[in-house]
């Protein structure tokens, strides 16, 4: 697969999660050189190096921790994920 599609592709990707492609290119920019251009690594687990590379290099002051609790009878810990804050402009 050329180089473009798959770009376009990690871009499409992103914009699922409401990610620009004006974010993204920079960031997988830098994962290519990274990984060598070496492909595989971004693209594993439905791009997963490219949402985490995001993530870090966005403000941590735009983040918001989200807990979710489990049902009080199930026993189980709660989850925890993060977030960006997106504010109206």
């Amino acid at each position: 697969m050329a180089r473009d599609s798959k770009v376009a592709k990690a871009c499409k990707a992103m914009k699922i999660y409401g990610i620009s492609e004006e974010t993204v290119k920079p960031v997988l920019k830098n994962l290519l050189n990274v990984f060598d251009n070496n492909w595989k690594f971004i693209e594993d687990d439905d791009y997963r190096a490219l949402i985490d590379a995001i993530f870090d290099r966005e403000d941590p002051k735009k983040r918001v921790l989200i807990l979710r609790a489990p049902p009080p009878s199930s026993g189980k810990e709660w989850k925890h994920e993060t977030a960006r804050i997106q504010r109206d402009r």
